[in-house]
């Protein structure tokens, strides 16, 4: 898949590849808005664009969806790339997925010492995380600090079906 793929989400797309060409991609964004939509989809083709080593999808500002770092990207195996959903918390807690119902604080610093290491495949070190708005207010509050001062090409996303019930100072 690639940015093309991406039905009705055209003015976000311009958005994220004006990042792109402009090199001056912000430090963290919120995609937010209904169920369904294609937040984590475009998410993880923003990654994919970001770190793809295709020379000819770097000019067009789009990803191949060919090469390894796409592939790996595609799979959730990408060493740079943190795809953090329940399913991510619990594998992290040897815990089952059904019993996930916040986002918690030791996940957030997990997350926020995996973005104190280089990265190792990828341009851009991204953490995408999913359903933000059930951050407990620690977990956010940890992640603050990473947020308004990241390391060089690094970038948060968080994905929220409900923008409202996050805290304001995220």
């Amino acid at each position: 898949m690639s940015f093309k793929k991406i039905q009705g989400q055209e003015k976000a797309i311009e958005t994220l590849k004006g990042f792109i060409k402009s090199q001056r991609v912000p430090p963290a964004l919120i995609f937010s808005g209904p169920a369904g939509i294609g937040k984590a989809t475009c998410a993880l083709e923003f990654a994919k664009t970001l770190n793809c080593l295709d020379e000819d999808s770097n000019k067009n500002i789009d990803n191949c969806s060919l090469c390894q770092n796409c592939k790996h990207i595609d799979a959730k195996t990408h060493p740079d790339i943190v795809f953090a959903d329940f399913e991510y918390q619990a594998n992290l807690r040897d815990e089952e997925v059904e019993k996930q119902q916040t986002i918690r604080v030791d996940t957030i610093r997990h997350l926020t010492a995996l973005s104190q290491q280089k990265a190792t495949m990828a341009k851009w070190k991204v953490f995408i995380i999913d359903k933000a708005e059930k951050l407990q207010a620690e977990g956010a509050n940890a992640m603050l600090k990473f947020i308004e001062d990241p390391p060089a090409n690094t970038l948060w996303i968080l994905i929220s079906s409900k923008r409202e019930a996050m805290l304001s100072t995220i």
